[in-house]
C-alpha cells in the first residue's frame, strides 16, 4: 500500500500544535507561579538573595515538565522526544523575551537553564506515556 504525504502532513500539524499549545500553557503557567513568588518575597519583605535563583529555576522546571505533559498527552505516543521539543521551545521563548525585553542574556544563564528546560519537559513527556497495564 502506498503512503500519501497527507498523513504524515497531518502527524506534523498536529506535533506542531501540540508544542505550540502545551508552550502557551506552561509560559502562562510559568508567569503565574512567577507572579505568586514576587508576592510572596514582597509579603516576608526578606529572602536571601542566593534564594532567588533557586526559585526561578524551580518554577522553570514545575513548568517545562506541566507543558510537556501536556504536550505528549495531547500526541498520545512519542512522549519524550515531544517533552524534550516543548522544553527546547520554551527555552527558546524565553530567551527571546529576555533579548526582546532588555535583559542581560548571558551565557552562564543560559548554558544553565537550557538543561532543566530539556529535563523538565522530558520528564513531563516520559510521565504522560506511561499506560496503566491491567
Amino acid at each position: 500500500m502506498k503512503k500519501t504525504g497527507r498523513s504524515e502532513g497531518n502527524m506534523w500539524v498536529k506535533i506542531i500544535r501540540s508544542l505550540v499549545i502545551a508552550a502557551g500553557v506552561g509560559i502562562v503557567l510559568c508567569a503565574g507561579l512567577m507572579a505568586v513568588s514576587a508576592w510572596a518575597i514582597v509579603s516576608l519583605q526578606y529572602i536571601p538573595r542566593n534564594a532567588i535563583p533557586a526559585l526561578i529555576i524551580g518554577i522553570i522546571a514545575i513548568s517545562s515538565l506541566v507543558s510537556g505533559f501536556i504536550a505528549a498527552k495531547m500526541m498520545g505516543k512519542r512522549g519524550l522526544f515531544i517533552g524534550a521539543g516543548c522544553g527546547a521551545l520554551l527555552c527558546f521563548l524565553f530567551w527571546a523575551a529576555v533579548l526582546c525585553f532588555g535583559g542581560n542574556g548571558s551565557l552562564q544563564g543560559v548554558l544553565t537553564r537550557i538543561p532543566i528546560f530539556l529535563l523538565g519537559g522530558s520528564l513531563g513527556g516520559y510521565l504522560a506515556s506511561f499506560k496503566k497495564r491491567r
